[in-house]
Formats: structure tokens, C-alpha cells, sequence
């Protein structure tokens, strides 16, 4: 009996932490799927974290689907890591950490999936697909840093899909530099009890989008800008967060007639003008500020307001032009 008990104790103290796998090229194939490439002999699996180091750094070409409790890139590693064409990448809880060396994506969906993205070395090319960001988590998390290194959006969407099963609201943070670019954003986060997740960027952050932001699900605090079309979702729940539409062209909104708002729309163009896209009549937000620029209202309802615990201005018209529409405020 107590041998059993041993035996059940390690089985367990085994599966509750991720085996390390590191890169080693040694059957020099530079292939992934080439099991005498890796230190144990056999390829990643989901229970494991693929480690790229000094170990080895030669080139790594992913040429089956990959299912990983983590992917960990040192800083030791001066190597190129490539998702092939029709390659899908899934990230567990061990989360994606890049210190050093270059990954360049393929035209497969990456799931980070119940972990995060960090970026602090190296060079990382996306997807020309989506890159998710989020899964389920017990406690507030910062989905996404980026502290140093180069991230190229490679005109891709970025998806933050956090879930919490929980009826304390939860907040999810995306921390980016100043040179960080997106392509399309989407924000889809949620939870349980009818509590919305909160998305937010990190203090003194503003997360930038090179072409749409999509405002699917959650509750959105901190600075969001985009420079081409702003989609709301159904389910999007407003917040005390900023949406800026900031380019020098022409930019619409679209929202489905079941959303009951976003959060504070900002209106900061040097040239083009915001209008409603074909079939929106009503838009809903927590504020609206117009600074520069030209915005067209809807034809039907443009409502402004939400939840608020201090005083607040709901309009701001400072410079621009704003055009009504025959539409009702």
C-alpha cells in the first residue's frame, strides 16, 4: 500500500508541472517533427515546454502541428524558428516567452490558450492569421508585454479571448511599448454571473491598431487607437476606457443593432472624416469627445452614457465637425 501511494505521488507531483524540452537539432534535420532533434528524444507535446538556448542554434522549421504547454525562446538563442504554411501552433498555460532569436509566423491561427505573450528580445512575425491571447484564468492577468524586441503584426489579427469562471471581475492587461503596432485587434473577453471582464492597457499605454479594432466582448478600460474601421459586437459592455479613431483617411464605425455600447469614443483626425458604415442606425458609448477631425452621426439614436462613480462630461466638442445626420442624440 504505501509503495502504491509513493507511485500515485509522483505520478501526480509529474503531470502537475511541464517538462522542459530543449532544441537540439541533433539529428541535424532542422525539422520540428524529427523526434533526435530534442533533449528527451521525443517531440513537445502538451505537457511540455519546447526551449530554445545556447544548447543549440541552429534553425528550427515547424513542419507538423504543434501542442505545447509552453514556448520558451532564451536569450542564449541567435537561431530562426518557422511556422510552415497550414502549421496551427497551441500554447498552454506555460505561456509564449521570447528573449532573443526570431520566430516568424505562417499563415496558421497561434492559440496562446490559458497563458500569456511576452516579448522582451528578439524578433517576433506574427501570423497572417489570428493570434489568440487568453483562455480561461483564475486571477487578473497581463495577457500580453512587450518590453523590448521587434514585433512585426504581419498584417494579422490579434485576438484577446480571456475567460474567467468567476464572479469576481476580473481585469486583463495588455502592456505594450510606444513602437508596438497591431494590425486588426479584437477584444473577446468574458465571465461568468454576468460580469464582464475588463480589458485594459497598461498605465500611460495606448494600444495601437494599424487597421481594425473589433469590440466583440468585455469591458474596455485604458487607450485603444485605430486607423482604419471600428466594428462593436453584440455583446461589447461598454467601460471608462478611450476608443480613438487617429488617421488621415476616410474611417467607419459598424455595430450591430444588439449592442448595448462600448466605452468613450474619441474622434483625433488631422484629415478624413468617421461615418456610420451601411446598415448602422444607433451607436451606443460611454462618452464621445470630438478633438480634430470630421464625425457624421447616425440616422437613428446616438446614445451617450453608461455607469459612472464621479461627475463626468459626456460630450466633448473642442475642435472638428460634427454632422448630426438627422439623427437623435
Amino acid at each position: 500500500m504505501r509503495n502504491l501511494i509513493l507511485m500515485v505521488f509522483l505520478v501526480t507531483s509529474l503531470n502537475g508541472s511541464a517538462a522542459v524540452i530543449t532544441w537540439t537539432n541533433g539529428n541535424t534535420t532542422n525539422l520540428w517533427s524529427d523526434p533526435l532533434n530534442w533533449s528527451s528524444g521525443t517531440i513537445p507535446g502538451a505537457a511540455d515546454v519546447a526551449t530554445f538556448n545556447a544548447t543549440s542554434v541552429a534553425n528550427c522549421n515547424l513542419d507538423v502541428v504543434a501542442n505545447v504547454a509552453g514556448f520558451n525562446i532564451q536569450a542564449g538563442y541567435t537561431g530562426i524558428i518557422t511556422q510552415n504554411a497550414g502549421i496551427t501552433i497551441t500554447i498552454g498555460s506555460s505561456n509564449f516567452s521570447q528573449a532573443g532569436g526570431t520566430f516568424t509566423g505562417g499563415n496558421s491561427n497561434i492559440d496562446i490558450n490559458s497563458g500569456s505573450f511576452s516579448l522582451s528580445g528578439g524578433s517576433f512575425l506574427s501570423t497572417t492569421a489570428t493570434l489568440f491571447v487568453g483562455g480561461t484564468f483564475s486571477a487578473n492577468t497581463t495577457l500580453f508585454t512587450h518590453t523590448a524586441g521587434t514585433f512585426t503584426h504581419n498584417n494579422g489579427e490579434v485576438e484577446f479571448d480571456p475567460y474567467r469562471a468567476s464572479c469576481t471581475q476580473t481585469t486583463f492587461t495588455v502592456d505594450v511599448l510606444t513602437s508596438t503596432q497591431f494590425y486588426d485587434v479584437e477584444i473577446n473577453g468574458s465571465q461568468s454571473c454576468g460580469v464582464s471582464a475588463v480589458l485594459t492597457t497598461a498605465a500611460g499605454d495606448t494600444l495601437d491598431a494599424a487597421h481594425d479594432f473589433i469590440h466583440t466582448n468585455g469591458y474596455l478600460n485604458g487607450m485603444w487607437e485605430l486607423k482604419n474601421d471600428l466594428y462593436i459586437g453584440a455583446s461589447s459592455d461598454g467601460g471608462l476606457g478611450q476608443i480613438i479613431f487617429n488617421s488621415t483617411v476616410g474611417q467607419q464605425y459598424s455595430v450591430n443593432a444588439a449592442a448595448p455600447r462600448t466605452c468613450t469614443i474619441v474622434i483625433d483626425k488631422t484629415a478624413g472624416a468617421v461615418t456610420p458604415a451601411g446598415g448602422t442606425t444607433d451607436f451606443s458609448m460611454q462618452a464621445f469627445i470630438l478633438n480634430q477631425g470630421s464625425f457624421t452621426a447616425p440616422t437613428g439614436t446616438m446614445k451617450i452614457g453608461g455607469t459612472f462613480s464621479a461627475n463626468t462630461t459626456l460630450f466633448t466638442h473642442t475642435a472638428g465637425t460634427f454632422t448630426h445626420n438627422n439623427g437623435e442624440v
